[in-house]
């Protein structure tokens, strides 16, 4: 569910071909991990895990 939403996002910015096309993809993948983690609390240190990941990806390559 969560890996098709990311290819449907990444089809979606790489059509609509925006300027900060990369900002709004890692914007939208924190949003969308907070957002299961409270729905999915068995997955909780595991969506904390990767946000931590991608914040570290957003500070270095963004």
């Amino acid at each position: 569910m969560y890996d098709c939403n990311v290819v449907i996002n990444l089809k979606y910015i790489k059509k609509r071909n925006y300027k900060y096309s990369k900002y709004s993809l890692f914007l939208y993948l924190n949003l969308r991990i907070i957002f299961y983690s409270f729905f999915f609390y068995y997955y909780y240190y595991y969506h904390l895990i990767i946000i931590i990941i991608i914040i570290i990806i957003n500070y270095y390559f963004i």
